[in-house]
C-alpha cells in the first residue's frame, strides 16, 4: 500500500529484532542507531540521517517509539523509506527550469530535483542561504543568484518543522517568473480594454435608449405641431426627466 517504505521492522531496547518484513538481523547502520537514540532520548518521533541500504540505495529510516507496559523493555517502529521512489514523485510535479532541493538537518541532500544522481547523500551547506536557514529556523528572504548551471534564479530556503528537521530549497529562473509576470500584465491590460469597449457600448446603448430616441420623438411631434397639427401629443417617456417635462410643457402648448 505504501511504495515508498522499503521494509518495516519492531526493535526491543534499541538491539533485539522483535519482528520485520525483512529478516537482518540486529541493527548496525550507524545512521540507524543514531535515530534510535534520538528518539530514544526523546521518545517521540526520529529521523536517521541519509544512508545507503544494503542493496546500495539511498534511503532514510523513520523511528517511532511505541508505548509499552513499563515493566517490559521499550519498543521502536522502523519504517525504511525509498528515496529514489520519493525523487521520483518530485520529478514528476516539478517545472522545467525550477530546482527543488530538500537537506536533512545536517544539511545532507535527500531530494534533489532535477538530476538527483548529483547531489544526493552530499552536504549543501556551503550553498548560499542553506546553512542560515537550518541555523535560524526561519525562512529566509528570497534572493536572486547565478546558479552553478548559469542560471539566474529567485531562492527561497524554508526550514522544515519538526519531527524531521531540516531545509526545503526551491529555485524558479527570474526569466520564467517575467514571462509568467508579462503574460499576466497582458492578460490583464486585454481584460481592462474589453471592459473599456464594454462600457462604451453600454453607455451608447443607454445614451440611444433614454436620450437620443426620446429627442428624436419629441423633435417629431414638435414639428407636426409646427405644421398645423395640433392633435399631435409628445410623448417622452423612458427618458430624462427634463425631456418628460418639456413634451408635457409642448402637449399643454398645444
Amino acid at each position: 500500500s505504501y511504495p515508498y517504505v522499503k521494509s518495516l521492522a519492531v526493535l526491543e531496547d534499541e538491539h533485539r529484532m522483535h519482528c520485520a518484513t525483512e529478516a537482518r538481523g540486529a541493527v548496525s547502520d550507524a545512521a540507524v542507531r543514531k535515530a534510535l537514540r534520538d528518539a530514544g532520548e526523546a521518545r517521540k518521533f526520529a529521523l536517521s540521517p541519509y544512508r545507503v541500504d544494503g542493496d546500495g540505495k539511498p534511503s532514510l529510516v523513520a523511528v517511532l517509539p511505541i508505548a509499552t507496559a513499563a515493566r517490559t523493555a521499550p519498543r521502536f517502529l522502523l519504517a525504511e523509506l525509498d528515496l529514489d521512489w520519493i525523487n521520483r514523485q518530485f520529478a514528476d510535479r516539478v517545472p522545467s527550469g525550477v530546482v527543488v532541493r530538500v537537506l536533512d538537518r545536517e544539511g545532507t541532500f535527500i531530494v534533489r530535483q532535477p538530476d538527483p544522481g548529483c547531489c544526493l547523500g552530499r552536504s549543501g551547506l556551503e550553498l548560499p542561504g542553506i546553512r542560515l536557514a537550518l541555523v535560524s529556523a526561519a525562512p529566509q528572504v528570497v534572493e536572486e543568484a547565478v546558479w552553478l548551471d548559469g542560471v539566474r534564479r529567485l531562492q527561497a530556503d524554508v526550514p522544515l518543522a519538526e519531527p524531521g528537521g531540516g531545509v526545503v530549497s526551491v529555485g524558479i529562473p527570474v526569466e520564467m517568473l517575467t514571462r509568467n509576470a508579462d503574460t499576466t500584465v497582458t492578460k490583464a491590460v486585454t481584460l481592462l480594454l474589453l471592459l473599456v469597449a464594454a462600457s462604451g457600448a453600454i453607455a451608447w446603448l443607454g445614451a440611444e435608449t433614454l436620450v437620443l430616441r426620446p429627442i428624436q420623438r419629441l423633435g417629431a411631434a414638435v414639428r407636426r405641431i409646427q405644421a398645423g397639427d395640433l392633435s399631435a401629443n409628445t410623448i417622452a417617456d423612458n427618458g430624462p426627466i427634463e425631456l418628460t417635462e418639456l413634451a408635457t410643457e409642448f402637449n399643454q402648448m398645444a
